[in-house]
């Protein structure tokens, strides 16, 4: 899934970390051995040999590893937000039923009405969170959401 952040583009994708040993000189090393997705690869080196990429690493819940669109049963057995967010990293086999829109907002604004930033807020979170923290804050004045 490519997307554009302050006029760059970005590519999300599911790589595989694993630890490789290696032996130099008789001295044995642990390093990392990143797997990446071929047309990834070629996205990031657009015909050369070498390139310098930025990699933002998360941990993969399994339901990230699955192939959802040969796990038909299992795909329609998980919540709401859980087939939202696969959709939203790119790894769900249909688009929700429903069209999901980004909204920007600080990480520290989301903690301040008792939201998680790390995981999917809808609308219905946003307003909940507003009647419960802020209009009490504010008063009868405010208004009504």
């Amino acid at each position: 899934m490519e997307i554009i952040l302050l006029g760059r583009p970005y590519r999300l994708t599911l790589a595989r970390v694993k630890r490789r040993k290696t032996r130099v000189r008789g001295k044995e090393y642990e390093r990392p051995d990143i797997s990446v997705p071929r047309e990834d690869l070629e996205w990031v080196l657009r015909g050369g040999k070498e390139a310098v990429a930025i990699v933002l690493l998360a941990r993969a819940s399994t339901v990230n590893l699955l192939d959802w669109a040969e796990e038909d049963e299992l795909w329609r057995a998980l919540p709401q937000e859980a087939r939202t967010e696969l959709y939203y990293h790119g790894q769900a086999p249909e688009k929700p039923s429903s069209k999901v829109v980004l909204i920007a907002a600080e990480e520290e604004e989301l903690r301040r009405l008792g939201l998680d930033p790390l995981k999917p807020i809808t609308l219905e979170d946003i307003i909940r969170a507003v009647r419960e923290k802020i209009l009490p804050e504010v008063g009868p004045r405010a208004g009504r959401i």
